[in-house]
């Protein structure tokens, strides 16, 4: 999930086409998910900064 966002962030956010694809979830789930995934201190070190505030800026308003 982490590695998906991380993709699609600069472009704005995936399609939710994409998100269902992907991982078999509606866009609300994904999204959620993926705020808990960065919340865990661990995951998040996987990402630099820059990129970690993109994906939870993605995350946080996905509407």
């Amino acid at each position: 999930m982490l590695k998906f966002a991380r993709t699609w962030a600069p472009f704005g956010k995936p399609p939710d086409g994409e998100i269902f694809v992907a991982f078999g979830v509606d866009p609300t789930r994904f999204y959620h998910d993926l705020v808990r995934i960065l919340s865990t201190h661990c995951p998040s070190c996987l990402l630099a900064p820059a990129e970690r505030s993109q994906v939870l800026h993605l995350a946080n308003n996905h509407t």
